[in-house]
Parts: structure tokens; C-alpha cells; sequence
């Protein structure tokens, strides 16, 4: 069995035309956290709780590098958050990568907080911005097929 890196995953925003942009280039990070709500109830039957199942959400959080190029990752996040009612947008993740046979989530987002950067004078690092994002209606996910 191999181990599944994730250096060559490819991510995907929609610009505000609706065309996916790869931002993999200037993606650093991502992390996709899920939660459920779940509520604890007794009854007088049982002196164990039970517990009912409620709904899904998904966080999606990433670091960008920033670039000076347009239609970037840094570009098209700041656009998006500057934009009023800023909308949901389509956010495809492929990983591995994109070949057949990798998995893929594809969901509707919103962006929800956005870091324009530290910014510090001495650092030769490469400047990082954070951009959350919440998943509206949740996250699809599939194995890609075809080439």
C-alpha cells in the first residue's frame, strides 16, 4: 500500500465570473475540519444518556503565499472577501492530485475571515495570508475517473 502525499494536491476557487482557478501554486496549507451537532438526552427508562445525530458542518482553512500576480490565490481571495455579500463560491480539492483514481470534494463556500498578512520588516520569509471558509450544503466527495 502506498502512502498518499499530498504535495501534488490540486485546489480550486471559482473567480466571481464562476471559472475555477487552480491555486494550487500559491497554496501552503489546508485543512478541512467537520463537525456534527449532536444533543445528549435522558429518559427515565435508561440511566445511560442516548444521543441524537444532528447536522454537518465543514471548515475549510488555508494559507496562501502571496504573489504579486493577478488571478493568484492571494488576488482571488481578497477580491472575494472586498466584494459586499461576498456569495458562495465552488471550491474543488484533488488529492493526491488530479489523475484518475485520486479523490475529489467538491462544495460550495463562503468566506468567512481573511488575514491579509503579517507584515514585518526584517523577514526574508515569504509573506502568508490565512483565508476560513464555510461549506454550505456540504462537501461531495468522489473518486476522479478518466485521464
Amino acid at each position: 500500500m502506498a502512502d498518499i502525499k499530498m504535495r501534488d494536491a490540486v485546489i480550486k476557487i471559482d473567480n466571481s465570473g464562476g471559472t475555477p482557478v487552480d491555486i494550487s501554486g500559491n497554496a501552503n496549507t489546508l485543512s478541512i475540519t467537520g463537525t456534527r451537532e449532536n444533543s445528549e438526552y435522558y429518559n427515565f427508562a435508561s440511566d445511560d444518556a442516548k444521543v441524537i445525530e444532528g447536522g454537518r458542518s465543514h471548515t475549510i482553512t488555508m494559507q496562501i503565499i502571496v504573489s504579486d500576480t493577478q488571478d493568484e490565490g492571494y488576488d482571488l481571495l481578497g477580491d472575494w472577501w472586498e466584494t459586499a455579500g461576498g456569495g458562495e463560491r465552488t471550491v474543488t480539492i484533488q488529492y493526491p492530485d488530479a489523475t484518475a483514481g485520486s479523490y475529489q470534494l467538491v462544495g460550495e463556500a463562503v468566506l468567512t475571515a481573511f488575514n491579509y498578512g503579517d507584515f514585518e520588516a526584517g523577514s526574508a520569509e515569504p509573506m502568508m495570508v490565512e483565508a476560513t471558509m464555510m461549506v454550505s450544503g456540504g462537501l461531495t466527495r468522489t473518486v476522479i475517473t478518466g485521464t
